[in-house]
């Protein structure tokens, strides 16, 4: 380096380096702040788009878990409205007598009732059979696809003839078991 000896040249290096540094501040640090902002920017957007993209990914499982969900509705809603008609009943009582031997005089629905969140369909039935088909009756009652709880039972004769008993009994049908 060559050593500046007068103080006019000193000052007018100062001045110049001083000049310089400013013109470089002013030109750079405003570029420096637009480009750390873009930056940013940028940042931001690549983060919305990643997130867009999960989000996208999670509407889709969602729809499809909704869609899911509605097809069980919809089918449960379905059985329901088949399973709460009466007709479906007697055609099960009926179905559970043709196959075990009964022969029923009497099928009676009472009113529908609510019993907490359940449904039930109180029914009286006549019945005429020996102790054996009563006894498969009973059995075939418990194993059908309808819950169904026998309420009262009345047996007459109460001693076993060869002629067979007659059954009077009250059960409740489970609408939305």
């Amino acid at each position: 380096m060559i050593p500046i000896k007068t103080k006019k040249w000193k000052t007018l290096t100062i001045v110049i380096v001083v000049f310089t540094l400013f013109i470089l501040l002013i030109e750079i640090f405003p570029r420096t702040i637009a480009l750390v902002e873009t930056l940013i920017e940028w940042n931001a957007r690549v983060a919305l788009v990643s997130n867009s993209e999960n989000t996208a990914t999670d509407l889709q499982r969602v729809e499809f878990e909704n869609n899911r969900l509605k097809r069980g509705i919809e089918r449960i809603v379905t059985d329901y409205e088949e399973n709460k008609k009466i007709s479906s009943i007697i055609s099960l009582l009926n179905e559970i007598a043709g196959k075990t031997g009964p022969t029923i005089s009497v099928i009676r629905p009472q009113e529908i009732r609510k019993s907490g969140n359940l449904w039930l369909q109180p029914i009286e039935l006549r019945l005429s059979s020996d102790y054996d088909e009563f006894f498969n009756f009973v059995k075939m009652l418990e194993a059908a696809k309808k819950v169904m709880q026998i309420n009262q039972i009345e047996i007459k004769p109460k001693k076993i003839l060869k002629s067979g008993i007659n059954i009077n009994m009250n059960l409740s049908v489970y609408l939305n078991i």
